[in-house]
C-alpha cells in the first residue's frame, strides 16, 4: 500500500459509511479501530493487511480521528490472537466473501495457465491483480 496520501485520496478510500461504523458499535475502542482499518483496507486493497506495519500511519489516524479514538490506541490491538481472526470473519460476511479453500486454489491456477497475455507478462504485481480481479468476477 502506498505510504504518501492526499486528504481527497484518504476521504474516497478510508471515510466510514454509517453502515460501516453501525460494524463497529459496542465494541471497545481498540477493536472498533482494528476492525475499522482492517475492513477499509481490505476494500482498497482486496486483501487484508499482512503486518501491523503495513498500515500507513496517515490512514490510521484519519480512521481513528473519524471514531473519535486516539491513533495510539491500536498498539492495544491484538494482531495474532482470536479477535483479529474474527475481525475478518465478520468483514468477509459483510462483504460478501469467503475464504478460499483448496478447489478455488486450482481453478485459479488453471485460469492462469490459460492466460496468453500473462505467459509474456513478467510483473508480479500485474498477475496478482488479474489473478484478484478474476477471484472477485466469479465469485
Amino acid at each position: 500500500m502506498k505510504r504518501e496520501w492526499d486528504i481527497e485520496d484518504l476521504i474516497e478510500h478510508f471515510m466510514l459509511s454509517k453502515p460501516e461504523r453501525d460494524l463497529l458499535r459496542g465494541k471497545i475502542e481498540a477493536h472498533q479501530l482494528g476492525l475499522a482499518v482492517l475492513l477499509k483496507g481490505f476494500q482498497y486493497e482486496g486483501t487484508f493487511f499482512k503486518l501491523k506495519r503495513d498500515i500507513p500511519r496517515v490512514v490510521l489516524e484519519f480512521v481513528a480521528q473519524q471514531l473519535a479514538i486516539e491513533g495510539e490506541t491500536f498498539r492495544h490491538y491484538d494482531w495474532s490472537g482470536h479477535t483479529i481472526k474474527q475481525h475478518r470473519a465478520v468483514i468477509r460476511k459483510y462483504l460478501g466473501f469467503r475464504q478460499a479453500q483448496a478447489a478455488d486454489r486450482v481453478r485459479l491456477a488453471r485460469w492462469l495457465i490459460e492466460q496468453p497475455t500473462l505467459r509474456y507478462e513478467h510483473s508480479q504485481g500485474h498477475w496478482v491483480n488479474r489473478a484478484y480481479e478474476h477471484i472477485r468476477e466469479t465469485l
